[in-house]
């Protein structure tokens, strides 16, 4: 074959593999289209029109919900870490919610979706609400990849029926100190707070249920999900705005997407994402898989209790914080020495930007080697 022939022969296949390439590019950006719609879709129907009138809203001090699952299995998984939390930090009945709710301000839920639920199940969380409190109902089906929709609807669903000055959001995997709660919202009030938790950063994924798939978020800032808190009215705004909110696979980070439409103050508080009980800790967080905020269950605690459930630690850690009485002294320093995200972050940022040249300069390197090698 001449070198005519082969220069046809090879065009020709460089004409068809960038060919399958177009065809796979068009049905990539086609798959992604019908991923957006059908998130906007899911986010339309978790976040209800609200028609209760504003002067009608429960005003409190702040609304905290405690992310669970509504299954009503008495062995399972999710029933059980809703038994941990009542047996240690939640209160285990209605008196102890309302008990609580008058003397903070503060309503305090587990937070649930009401979707796909069969009828021996609605009767069972039922009888469950009926002998220890109220749940918070959410119109969504829990699904892990969809905690985004669970999140907005939960800011939805507070937001209409209650006018509160703080919305917090906890997870069913962390040891609170409730008696504190209250005195650190003050502190943040009084430091102008409106987006408060522990700060990181962190590659986000829109738009896909397997991460990086389909769409790469912006490197952002956000609050873990744990524990983080939300001035009550930035939150209405956002919510009576009924804004176009792009979908993200990971619900913080979705969370500080959408904070960053406001000119709010961020701040980040250690004492939220604590490893162990002490005088300042608030939130502990019991495990982690986040070099930083290790965990404060050990790996035999973990281990021993094989249907996931938190029992072990969680009595551990109860046992400990409540035999720490002294605790406001501590706590009033430690706000002393709070400060915004951006003056906290600045150093660490100064690193990451140090690692992102690094790593440009090594890739630069390499590929003046490949050059040469040529």
């Amino acid at each position: 074959m001449g070198w005519c022939a082969r220069w046809g022969v090879r065009q020709a296949g460089l004409w068809a593999v960038s060919l399958i390439l177009l065809l796979r590019s068009g049905e990539c950006v086609e798959n992604l289209r019908a991923l957006r719609a059908k998130h906007a879709q899911v986010l339309t129907s978790a976040r209800p029109v609200c028609t209760v009138p504003e002067n009608e809203r429960q005003t409190v001090r702040a609304f905290m919900g405690a992310m669970a699952v509504a299954s009503p299995d008495p062995t399972g998984k999710f029933s059980g870490r809703r038994q941990d939390m009542r047996d240690t930090w939640f209160p285990s009945t209605k008196a102890g919610l309302d008990d609580f709710q008058k003397r903070t301000g503060i309503v305090l839920r587990m937070v649930m979706g009401s979707k796909g639920l069969l009828d021996d199940e609605r009767v069972a969380m039922q009888q469950e609400a009926d002998k220890h409190g109220p749940f918070l109902w959410l119109p969504i089906k829990e699904q892990y990849k969809e905690l985004y929709a669970k999140t907005q609807s939960f800011l939805s669903i507070v937001t209409c029926h209650y006018d509160a000055q703080w919305i917090v959001k906890v997870d069913d995997d962390i040891y609170i100190s409730l008696e504190k709660v209250p005195a650190l919202l003050e502190q943040w009030e009084r430091k102008g707070v409106g987006y408060a938790g522990c700060f990181e950063h962190k590659w986000g994924y829109a738009d896909s249920p397997h991460h990086a798939s389909y769409y790469k978020g912006d490197g952002t800032k956000f609050a873990v999900g744990p524990f983080y808190a939300i001035d009550g009215k930035l939150a209405t705004a956002v919510q009576r705005a009924n804004l176009p909110l792009r979908f993200f696979t990971n619900e913080d980070v979705g969370t500080s997407n959408m904070m960053k439409v406001l000119d709010v103050e961020w701040t980040h508080d250690g004492r939220v994402c604590a490893a162990g009980c002490h005088a300042n800790a608030v939130g502990i967080v019991v495990h982690s898989t986040n070099p930083a905020y290790r965990g404060a269950c050990t790996a035999s605690e973990l281990k021993d209790d094989s249907t996931h459930r938190m029992s072990t630690c969680f009595n551990r850690l109860h046992q400990e914080c409540s035999a720490i009485q002294d605790w406001q002294p501590g706590f009033e320093a430690a706000y002393e020495d709070l400060k915004p995200w951006t003056d906290w972050a600045e150093e660490e940022q100064i690193e990451l930007d140090a690692q992102d040249a690094a790593r440009e300069a090594a890739a630069k390197a390499a590929g003046r080697r490949q050059m040469l090698a040529a």
